[in-house]
Formats: C-alpha cells, structure tokens, sequence
C-alpha cells in the first residue's frame, strides 16, 4: 500500500525530524509514503492545484499564511483530505476545530505520538476510500 503525504511546517529543523519518524511509523504498518515536504503553505497549496494527497501534517504558526487559513482554503475549495494539525500552539485547537482535523498533535509530543497517530489515520480510511485512494505497490 502506497499513500501521498504532505507535510507542511516553516521550520526547516523541525520538517526533517517529523518527516522521518512519519515515513518510519508508516513503513513499519506496511505502508510506504510518497512524502513531500513544504516550507510554507502557499507552496503546499500549489502544489495541491497538481497532486491529491491522503494525509497533510500541518503546522499551525506559519508567516504569511499559518495552516488553519491553508485548511479553510482547503475545505472551501470542497477538498476533503485528511489533516492533522502538528503544532505547539496548542491555545488554537479548538479554532482547528473549524477544518475538521483528523487530529492535533503536539510537536513536543510527535516522536511518541506517531504511531498512535498511523494507526488513527489507517482506522479511518474506509474500504471504498482505500480502493479509490491507496495504491497497492
């Protein structure tokens, strides 16, 4: 099984690290990620005008455009990927709450939270949504 993943965050030390325990978390399900990555949510959403992902991880303090107005953009345009908001300002969950996220995760927490995470996000991909989005490799 193969899924596209975005990840979103504006820090370029933190992206790798999240990037890694994701691609290591989902490899060990026997799932393999195509994995791109993205400074900015501009970027992320031009990118989505030629790629349909299953799953964006997505910071939420981000200059210009943080990643809650990237999700409302996204659910105004009638996208219904799944997005899991990492980030640590946590005094905005519940404003998250309005793109109907999968999840939200802190980034201090990531690296144990991970996996409970994949498990969260492959519980939820119904049949019908697997055949029509996973690829088997």
């Amino acid at each position: 099984m193969r899924i596209k993943v975005a990840m979103c965050d504006d820090n370029t030390k933190t992206l790798p690290i999240i990037a890694g325990a994701a691609r290591s978390a989902f490899h060990d399900r026997g799932v393999d990620i195509d994995l791109a990555l993205f400074t900015s949510g501009e970027k992320l959403l031009a990118s989505m005008e030629q790629t349909r992902y299953q799953l964006i991880l997505l910071d939420i303090e981000m200059p210009r455009m943080d990643g809650i107005a990237v999700g409302k953009k996204l659910r105004a345009m009638g996208n219904d990927t799944k997005i899991v908001f990492v980030s640590e300002a946590e005094s905005r969950v519940f404003e998250s709450f309005q793109v109907q996220p999968l999840s939200f995760v802190r980034k201090s927490n990531f690296l144990n939270d991970i996996t409970d995470l994949v498990d969260l996000y492959l519980k939820t991909c119904s049949r019908e949504e697997a055949g029509e989005n996973l690829e088997v490799a």
